[in-house]
């Protein structure tokens, strides 16, 4: 497999020293559902002269070499072809959601600051009550403690996280010459905080010289009436007074610009990857903010789409556009794999003229994001509701249908199985409900004939009939979609190596496509994780 960008790069080095088990995103064979897969071997190879290139109808791209082997559907039935086989217009395994492991408990602010730069770590100072000096034997009653003195105090356990919190007042960075406020910010990572920082990426400026970040919105443009304009203004307000602990008014009508002057806020936001000045093309999504519980990371999404997302009605089809872009592609790929950790699928695109990569839901995307992402929203939450009524709600009484829910290319197994069983035809469509006379499985509004099946109808055709292998249940309830090859074309390769995998699961996920990993036994091939470990 080719490593194609910086971020990639860092995590072969990451991988070249493996000194502990690292655990991947694989699937069992046998039911097809996802598990997490330990890597056992790390695999660096001669790179050969020709690979294959593989582009799915979503433009997920993949370079691999000839032998290596994806998941194929072929006749109803998942398998593993060689890259030199697979064909256009073949239909290869993805998931419809990755399950992670996050925090159950949000990071608090003294693992927060661990993050920081060592010399801006010491610069880091606490405000607590007076009191507080007696819990940790000062000599003298001084509210401030350096993050050093608090840091250890915790991870000794000499004082409990909850008595730190009760006398916690403030925190700020000192700057080398002068002074600073102390704001309080959450003593936990919130949905507020988590909702800032995203929009603090999309539209805000950290300048270079001096600790201060500059947000710059344009609710006027993102909202519809002038009522919903201030009313977005008043929660935007009320969201910094949660996030510096004071009560402040930053936007006001007519005004779409708010200076924030946290110096915790600034460098907080810096070492979660906001960088200084220009940031367009350097923006990325700190592991942090991932590993979070669930509404924290939707909350910075929100951010994120309040910011610089559109929501809109589509251009050609009547329906709603949900998309989002960025100069940044790291940006992208990591926001794109993050919105499937809550079943939000999408496609990607690259705009020649501007330079940015871009996503756009699916159709089952725009539904998770309504459940998932538009309760956090702020700023686009009122168009995003009038929206969704015209396209999707009760007036319009409109269904949400998606290839994605459909197997292709199974119905002459599903017929091939059910003279088998010897079931009249007409029986089995009273049984499941579907008349299998006119219609085997309908992907869209258009009622169009196709050999696609749902996967609700092939669940409950397998309740009735099924092969040996139970396999038309598992394809039913198992979490992978069945993505179309676009393009697949022979390239001439540059680079000196490849990379490979082998797993506990013999199986990874790679570019968001069902991978198998490698069994190599040659002496060309450099066994990485092994020689790391010794």
């Amino acid at each position: 497999t080719e490593v194609n960008n910086k971020r990639a790069e860092d995590i072969i080095k990451e991988l070249e020293n493996i000194n502990k088990p690292i655990s991947i995103v694989g699937i069992d064979e046998h039911d097809l559902k996802q598990e997490f897969a330990e890597i056992k071997q790390f695999w660096k190879l001669r790179a050969p002269k020709e690979m294959i290139s593989i582009e799915t109808i979503d433009h997920e791209n993949l370079l691999i070499t000839f032998d290596h082997s994806l998941m194929v559907l072929k006749n109803g039935r998942p398998v593993w072809i060689k890259g030199k086989e697979i064909e256009e217009g073949d239909y290869v395994a993805c998931f419809e959601k990755i399950v992670v492991e996050r925090k159950l408990h949000p990071s608090n602010i003294i693992e927060l600051t661990r993050s920081f730069p060592p010399e801006i770590k010491k610069r880091v100072e606490f405000e607590f009550t007076p009191s507080f000096s007696k819990f940790i034997r000062r000599k003298r009653e001084n509210p401030i403690v350096p993050y050093h003195v608090i840091e250890r105090i915790w991870r000794e356990k000499r004082r409990s996280l909850k008595l730190i919190e009760e006398h916690y007042r403030g925190v700020r960075v000192k700057p080398p010459v002068g002074t600073a406020k102390f704001h309080k910010i959450p003593f936990y990572f919130t949905t507020s905080l988590s909702y800032l920082l995203g929009l603090i990426i999309a539209d805000g400026h950290l300048e270079e010289g001096r600790p201060k970040i500059t947000l710059s919105i344009k609710p006027k443009f993102m909202v519809g009436t002038s009522n919903e304009y201030e009313e977005a203004l008043k929660k935007l307000n009320q969201l910094l007074e949660e996030v510096l602990g004071e009560k402040i008014e930053k936007f006001l009508p007519g005004k779409s610009y708010a200076c924030i002057n946290s110096t915790f806020l600034y460098w907080l936001a810096r070492s979660l990857g906001i960088p200084p000045g220009k940031k367009a093309s350097k923006i990325d999504i700190s592991n942090i903010i991932l590993s979070q519980p669930d509404e924290i990371v939707k909350a910075f999404v929100a951010g994120l789409w309040d910011g610089d997302g559109c929501i809109n009605k589509h251009p050609t089809a009547n329906t709603i556009q949900v998309s989002y872009s960025s100069k940044s592609e790291v940006f992208i790929d990591k926001l794109r794999l993050l919105l499937k950790t809550f079943g939000m699928n999408s496609s990607k695109y690259f705009d020649k003229r501007d330079g940015k990569s871009w996503i756009r839901l699916t159709a089952s995307g725009i539904e998770n994001f309504r459940k998932e992402i538009t309760p956090y929203l702020i700023i686009r939450q009122e168009k995003w509701q009038k929206l969704y009524q015209s396209y999707y709600g009760e007036a319009s009484q409109k269904k949400i249908v998606c290839r994605y829910y459909a197997i292709p290319h199974i119905a002459n197994l599903v017929e091939k199985t059910r003279l088998e069983y010897n079931i009249p035809k007409q029986r089995l469509s009273k049984l499941i409900g579907v008349d299998l006379f006119n219609y085997f499985g309908k992907v869209d509004s258009g009622h169009k004939r196709n050999p696609f099946i749902q996967k609700l109808t092939l669940e409950k055709i397998s309740n009735f009939i099924d092969t040996n292998d139970l396999l038309f249940k598992k394809l039913a309830t198992s979490p992978i979609i069945w993505k179309k090859v676009k393009k697949v074309k022979k390239v001439h390769y540059k680079k000196s190596f490849v990379y490979d995998l082998t797993t506990s699961t013999h199986t990874f996920l790679v570019n968001g496509i069902v991978s198998h990993n490698c069994t190599y036994h040659r002496t060309d091939s450099l066994n990485l994780s092994e020689l790391a470990l010794e």
